[in-house]
């Protein structure tokens, strides 16, 4: 007789022992999706570890294993880190590793119907001149790659130094080294995935390729997991949902935009994806790199502090980049899209055309107050009076109207694009 340990999708700072029956034994492993008795139901969890004994006097009996394995060692093991770290009920945890967690998964549609997609062999990617620095920066992290053993980067680069193709050459480096090796890209936002996917597959065709992030309906991302999950895509791109992804043989992670506040998880379970990037990394001992125009206080304090490594473009790869001081995420778009913008004359052209219709709305309605004071006045005015002899309000509303169209002229939109 044996006894297992389950997390449950409770708010429960805990998990639940379940007695093994002897039919069980061989398939309830951990990691594996379980059916298990709980408060007078049936509730789907999955089994963290096994045990031989419990100093609990009454124990249930787990009902029913639903599969193979979902998670495996180091997953649950990740799983346990956040758990303890962020203070979360293991069950949120475990839930926030599943598409469409414990139940949306163990029953989903896409899970049941899954098939083996056909091997792809690894495209030879498009040559492209890369600079000094950038040169630079791509072999000190294939030099990692191959040495092996856990390293992390800083690549600080400023806006158009071309950070993307230094992501994109290491990630070559990285399918190249090994047949089965994974790279996992993390992006803040999902607006900005499509663009880089799409770059990404123009660079490696054949390559197996899957997007993971809240955007994708519940079977696609299902569908995209289970690929990332049995080893099949060999490049996972997403948002921080992905860095909680099943990847068994993960050999790179680079987390773009490092900075950004999106990779903190704000509601449900609460993490950061990039420290868990850092973490997940030294777990499996491999490579992890942190691109960014203006890093973080933290980042840049441990590359200070600590032997990460710090690799600097400080130059632009493309004469036609523009500035941005702020270094945010609009102008970093050029780098994604692989072309500059003049991002200032757009602002410019936007200024204008937002202070052109704000001053023909503003005629417009000190026109309409003027006509309907003017008739006021006319309705009031005695023979022979002049309404403004009289002290009629009139002049004065017009004014108010005035003043009242100029204020409607400056909405938030027009300010959003004079301060762009």
């Amino acid at each position: 007789m044996s006894y297992a340990t389950i997390a449950l999708p409770v708010p429960v700072r805990q998990t639940f022992t379940y007695r093994v029956p002897p039919e069980l034994e061989r398939e309830a492993v951990p990691g594996a999706p379980v059916l298990v008795p709980f408060r007078g139901r049936d509730t789907r969890g999955v089994l963290i570890e096994r045990m031989p004994t419990t100093a609990l006097e009454s124990v249930r009996d787990l009902r029913e294993v639903l599969g193979p394995p979902v998670l495996d060692r180091h997953l649950l093991e990740l799983a346990r880190w956040v758990s303890e770290y962020y203070l979360a009920p293991p069950g949120e945890v475990v839930s926030a590793m599943l598409p469409g967690g414990h139940r949306g998964f163990a029953g989903s549609r896409a899970r049941r119907e899954a098939i083996e997609d056909p091997t792809v062999g690894l495209a030879i990617p498009e040559r492209v001149t890369l600079t000094a620095p950038q040169q630079a920066a791509v072999r000190a992290i294939t030099d990692a790659v191959s040495r092996g053993g856990y390293q992390s980067f800083l690549l600080h680069g400023v806006t158009g130094s071309g950070k993307t193709e230094v992501y994109l050459h290491a990630i070559a480096d990285a399918l190249a080294r090994d047949d089965n090796a994974q790279v996992l890209m993390l992006v803040p936002e999902i607006n900005l995935t499509p663009q880089l996917e799409a770059r990404i597959a123009a660079r490696f065709p054949g390559v197996p390729m899957a997007a993971l992030h809240s955007g994708l309906a519940e079977q696609p991302r299902a569908l995209n997991w289970l690929a990332a999950h049995r080893g099949e895509a060999r490049i996972v791109l997403g948002t921080r949902l992905a860095m909680l992804a099943s990847l068994p043989n993960l050999a790179l992670i680079l987390v773009d935009e490092e900075h950004d506040t999106s990779y903190k998880q704000q509601e449900g379970l609460r993490y950061s994806a990039r420290d868990l990037a850092l973490w997940r990394a030294k777990q499996r001992n491999i490579p992890v790199v942190l691109g960014s125009a203006t890093p973080s206080l933290e980042t840049w304090w441990r590359a200070e502090q600590t032997p990460t490594t710090r690799l600097t473009l400080s130059r632009r790869a493309q004469a036609e980049a523009v500035d941005d001081p702020a270094g945010d995420r609009r102008a970093e778009a050029v780098d994604h899209e692989g072309q500059a913008v003049d991002q200032g004359e757009r602002a410019a052209r936007a200024a204008e055309l937002a202070l052109e219709r704000g001053q023909k709305d503003a005629e417009r309605f000190g026109d309409r107050a003027a006509g309907d004071a003017d008739g006021e006045a006319q309705r009031h005015q005695q023979p022979g009076q002049d309404a403004i002899h009289r002290g009629h309000p009139w002049p004065r509303s017009t004014e108010r109207a005035s003043r009242l169209a100029g204020r409607q002229a400056c909405t938030p939109r027009m300010w959003a694009a004079v301060s762009a």
